[in-house]
């Protein structure tokens, strides 16, 4: 259970700093001064939700 759980965090660590990267990129932050981002609750409730079962799988 220990390493289904560092597993879920790690995925989340991972997804949200992909995120981040993705809408606060430097080439398009400078493109646009306004950065506004879009944060979808569905597709992050859709996200978590495979990733836990993805990690109960594996561990």
């Amino acid at each position: 259970m220990f390493y289904v759980s560092m597993g879920i965090l790690a995925g989340l660590v991972l997804y949200f700093a992909l995120m981040f990267y993705f809408t606060a990129n430097p080439v398009m932050f400078y493109e646009t001064i306004t950065l506004i981002p879009e944060i979808q609750v569905g597709l992050i409730i859709k996200s978590i939700f495979t990733m836990l079962i993805i990690s109960a799988i594996a561990g």
